[in-house]
């Protein structure tokens, strides 16, 4: 089951950030945070082998305390770094399992664009990476566009360098930042996911439905991998899929579920 919190708890949280922040750099080197993952269907194919890696907190006084408030924390605080290292472990012992049972999962992990404030920190982010390298080729890092602009020469010699562990390289929030179509070719991505804004507008809006359409044809035209992400209707799915898109996020198919989930996560499809 999915614990929810209301908006109405939020202020009373933002209010008490200074207590929140100690207790979240406790919960990060208590390792007590929890990784779900939010399913990527392929429609083409039916698989359910990608997935996105997402943090989540269940405090024991608090209870569900959501990712929109203690991931931008996280980020002004500079916690983010040890945040991020820490749903690679975490991530990384899931990959382990599912190697031993025999069963191929793709997944994808979000990186700050903390991590391209300086070398030191970019660095100390490559040396997690590398650690993992056997698990490279299932392994996507997902940056938004400010990720990589903020500091243009250490984000690309860093994605390059991620690239040749076999590490692949997702563009988040596709269309929402500056000079898009330059990114796809200056930084070495492999995927990019069409932003929920337009999804969301896929039947409303001519110009994102144009928009989507330009996005699928330049994906292909480069070799790229897409993902619309944010389907919550069986409208916006079939829409996109008319457009040419095969592979999907949303709640439409599934929440962020823990690895236990996952079996159930798959369940749309009997009645889909």
């Amino acid at each position: 089951m999915i614990i929810k919190r209301t908006t109405r708890d939020v202020p009373s949280l933002l209010a008490d950030a200074d207590n929140l922040l100690f207790e979240l750099e406790k919960a990060i080197k208590e390792r007590s945070l929890a990784v779900y993952y939010q399913p990527q269907l392929d429609t083409k194919t039916g698989s359910l082998e990608h997935f996105e890696a997402l943090v989540r907190w269940c405090h024991p006084q608090r209870g569900f305390v959501s990712p929109a408030i203690f991931v931008p924390l996280a980020e002004q605080s500079g916690l983010i770094e040890s945040l991020t290292e820490l749903i690679i472990d975490l991530v990384k012992a899931d990959l382990d399992i599912w190697n031993i049972d025999g069963m191929f999962r793709s997944v994808a992990i979000n990186i700050s664009a903390s991590f391209f404030a300086d070398v030191e920190i970019a660095e100390r982010l490559f040396a997690k990476l590398e650690s993992i390298k056997e698990h490279a080729k299932a392994v996507t890092l997902e940056l938004t566009e400010t990720a990589m602009v903020e500091n243009r020469i250490l984000a690309r010699e860093f994605l390059e360098r991620s690239r040749e562990l076999g590490f692949k390289i997702s563009l988040d929030d596709f269309g929402t930042g500056h000079a898009s179509l330059a990114h796809l070719l200056d930084f070495p991505i492999d995927e990019i996911k069409i932003d929920r804004s337009f999804v969301s507008q896929v039947r409303e809006s001519e110009k994102s439905l144009q928009i989507i359409r330009s996005v699928l044809f330049l994906a292909s035209a480069l070799g790229l991998d897409v993902v619309a992400e944010g389907i919550e209707r069986i409208e916006e799915l079939r829409v996109i899929s008319e457009l040419g898109c095969s592979r999907f996020q949303g709640y439409y198919f599934s929440p962020p579920v823990p690895k236990c989930q996952l079996d159930e996560a798959a369940a749309w499809k009997e009645s889909a």
